[in-house]
């Protein structure tokens, strides 16, 4: 029997966050698939990636570079729709990924991030869409701005026009896709986010940017400083809890997003500044430490469907409070707090239960373990390998029908 070729293309970098850890657990687990059955070329422009596909056992190969992402969603953005898509279909016909599938001799791409290809031929895409919040959640510039929002349409509606599977985080996320572009059920796969190996195997160090004095018992929040994240909500309430709780926070992520200024303000203006320490972005091994010092995680998120810190959190014995949003209550079950991300008084009493209930936190942290067992890495990979058998079959079922 001939092995099936799966070429995999990622490009996320680490300080993408989420993006960047769905990725590296789709390429641990097709380092996972049965070898007899399948090849997989890692494609790649990071050598980063490369050096981990090769310590996986599996082909690497660069992706030459002239910025075709880059200029795509340039075009992408043009308002004249004809001359959008024309211009978009004569670059895609000249993209490096296209000549490198076609080189490849490819059975199957599958994409890390939100993408599809032009390509010729019974070539099944294997594509993801993590969420549709443009759509649910206008409200916030990142994912509604009208130029923003044009360009999620276009991209997904090519991701569900292209692609023989789609890959999302949740039912809730699978009824999102359906309901949006009228995707047929068979074409989604449900594969839920899963707590990344090589987390769970760092060996904890302290963050060196943490500043003397924050030892144990302070609240933790994992996020990019977009303004979806809510922050400013939640500092009000720790503010809230003041002088009733003495709480350090410390967030990770990157400050170069839109809620960082107006976060900042807040803090100020609340006298919350010696209280509150943002450190960027923390490897690994820090975000270990942090987990297993922290008081709780507390993410007040407005988007969805599901989210990957609060596994990660469990994992380590860290209790949450998380936003009672889309799939979070799909996700997580009966292991966290919830609360509704609008309302600073019910973030406020979640921060305060976490912190003075000694019984609740107990259960908290006992049934969050029972939920990260849920989503260990194997149970991704073989999730992904059964998605990876169906997809073959159902292609082969129509090449011969």
């Amino acid at each position: 029997m001939k092995k099936k070729h799966i070429a995999l293309l990622i490009t996320p970098r680490p300080e993408y966050g989420g993006m960047f850890q769905y990725a590296a657990a789709v390429l641990d687990a097709l380092a996972e698939l049965d070898p007899s059955k399948y090849r997989v070329s890692v494609c790649s422009p990071q050598s980063a990636w490369r050096r981990r596909a090769r310590a996986k056992g599996l082909r690497a190969m660069p992706i030459p570079r002239f910025f075709h992402g880059k200029i795509r969603n340039i075009l992408a953005k043009i308002p004249i729709i004809p001359a959008r898509e024309h211009l978009l279909a004569l670059w895609d016909a000249v993209s490096p990924l296209r000549l490198l599938a076609l080189l490849l001799k490819m059975d199957t791409i599958l994409f890390s991030q939100p993408q599809y290809m032009e390509l010729p031929g019974n070539i099944p895409q294997i594509g993801c869409i993590h969420d549709l919040m443009h759509r649910y959640e206008p409200g916030f510039p990142e994912a509604g701005d009208p130029q923003e929002f044009a360009w999620r349409e276009q991209l997904y509606k090519g991701i569900v026009g292209h692609c023989h599977a789609i890959l999302v985080d949740s039912e809730t996320g699978k009824n999102h896709v359906r309901e949006a572009y009228g995707a047929e059920p068979a074409q989604i796969f449900v594969l839920p986010y899963a707590i990344r190996g090589s987390l769970k195997s760092a060996a904890p160090v302290r963050p060196s940017n943490l500043p003397s004095g924050v030892e144990d018992g302070f609240l933790f929040y994992p996020a990019q400083f977009w303004l979806h994240k809510n922050h400013q909500r939640l500092v009000e309430a720790v503010a809230r809890l003041s002088p009733r709780l003495d709480i350090h926070c410390v967030f990770s992520g990157d400050t170069r997003k839109n809620g960082y200024a107006p976060f900042c303000e807040r803090v100020a203006k609340l006298g919350l500044r010696d209280k509150v320490h943002c450190i960027g972005y923390v490897s690994e091994s820090g975000i270990a430490w942090l987990y297993r010092h922290a008081r709780c995680m507390v993410m007040p998120t407005f988007f969805g469907p599901t989210n990957i810190p609060p596994l990660e959190a469990m994992h380590f014995g860290c209790p949450v409070g998380v936003s009672g949003i889309y799939g979070m209550p799909e996700q997580l079950g009966d292991a966290p707090l919830y609360f509704n991300p609008r309302s600073v008084d019910e973030i406020a009493d979640v921060i305060a239960q976490l912190y003075e209930n000694r019984q609740l936190r107990e259960r908290c942290i006992e049934n969050g373990f029972a939920v990260a067992a849920l989503h260990e890495d194997k149970q991704f990979s073989l999730r992904m390998s059964q998605i990876i058998d169906d997809v073959f079959a159902s292609n082969d079922k129509r090449k011969y029908r």
